[in-house]
């Protein structure tokens, strides 16, 4: 595998999404459901799926079979993820914790993150914490941060920032920036190459509409848009229709790049 393949990184939500659409993990799922219907209902079962039980499992095998109800202890968890968005799921690693007397945000930051994607997270934290203190309409001057404003834990590789929210955003996302960029150098970590997840339009959404129903990306795009006619011909039509061929190519590059990295660990 190259090492920019190694590189690339996904959020647990898409990662997740990614690994129920891979083939290999509903092979192996279809096979779990029907081992546990037939235990259930006391049927031998095959003598493949016998060796599968045995074999040298790979990660789809051990999670197709949690998944299929055998162990649902991790089932449940992912389910839980799988229902949080984005910016839910960014907020939870982060675990943002505000001050309101002092006016600052403390964040941690995982240092093996993507600097856009510790950023635009950063980002939206300060955003909602400034609204909820009133100060998205003040215009402080940029100032010094305070001493042990941020602390590093080389051994998970995390950040804390104890991040002044008097400050103007783009000034604290400069900051952020440099102080990140130094860790990480510090650390030997270089910057991930991040599958961007494309704004406005699920990408897994589009995917099952498109492998599932057989529908084009056209047509998907008619279905989200409330559109009709040729990209050719409409300008508009050919923007958001370029929005759903990338989330289409973000869930096919995630599914690929999941199949690679299970493809290492069996």
């Amino acid at each position: 595998m190259s090492s920019a393949a190694t590189q690339i990184t996904l959020s647990r939500h898409d990662q997740i999404q990614a690994v129920k659409r891979h083939p290999e993990f509903q092979y192996y799922l279809a096979q779990w459901q029907d081992i546990l219907h037939r235990e259930e209902a006391g049927r031998p079962i095959t003598d493949e799926q016998e060796a599968m039980k045995w074999e040298p499992r790979s990660r789809f095998n051990v999670e197709a079979e949690l998944e299929a109800g055998r162990y649902r202890l991790l089932s449940l968890a992912k389910r839980d993820q799988s229902t949080m968005s984005e910016e839910e799921l960014a907020w939870r690693d982060c675990a943002p914790q505000l001050d309101w007397v002092n006016k600052t945000a403390d964040v941690h930051i995982p240092l093996n993150w993507p600097i856009e994607s510790i950023l635009l997270t950063v980002g939206r934290i300060v955003r909602v914490y400034k609204e909820r203190l009133g100060l998205q309409r003040t215009r402080a001057e940029r100032s010094e941060w305070q001493e042990g404003a941020a602390q590093l834990d080389q051994v998970n590789q995390t950040a804390t920032l104890r991040i002044p929210l008097n400050q103007p955003v783009e000034f604290i996302e400069e900051a952020v920036g440099g102080i990140v960029r130094d860790y990480k150098s510090a650390l030997g970590l270089s910057s991930p190459q991040c599958i961007r997840r494309p704004e406005h339009v699920d990408p897994w959404l589009v995917y099952d509409l498109h492998q599932n129903r057989e529908l084009s990306l056209l047509s998907i795009t008619h279905d989200l848009f409330g559109t009709s006619g040729s990209p050719a011909y409409d300008e508009k039509l050919d923007k958001v229709y370029a929005r759903v061929k990338r989330a289409y190519q973000f869930a096919k590059n995630a599914i690929d790049f999941v199949g690679r990295e299970y493809a290492t660990s069996k």
